[in-house]
């Protein structure tokens, strides 16, 4: 399931053309943002999932990463087993 939702979530980021700025508002950096992931194969199993824009950041470059290794390494899977 961790790996379908850092999969979804790269997914969704790559829909993004621009990078998204930082705000200039230091409090407006800390507000966390909440997001509906639906579970893969479902169509009601939903978790909200909020974090800070730091960390969606760093989670959408984890999650392109991942899907980076399992492309390049052939396997189509991220453990290259």
């Amino acid at each position: 399931m961790t790996l379908g939702l850092l999969l979804a979530l790269a997914a969704q980021s790559s829909t993004a053309a621009t990078p998204a700025k930082p705000p200039a508002d230091p409090v407006t950096a800390e507000k966390p943002i909440c997001r509906r992931i639906v579970e893969t194969g479902s169509f009601v199993k939903a978790k909200k999932l909020c974090m800070t824009r730091e960390e969606w950041a760093r989670q959408r470059e984890a999650s392109r990463d991942l899907a980076q290794r399992a492309v390049s390494d052939g396997s189509g899977r991220a453990g290259g087993n």
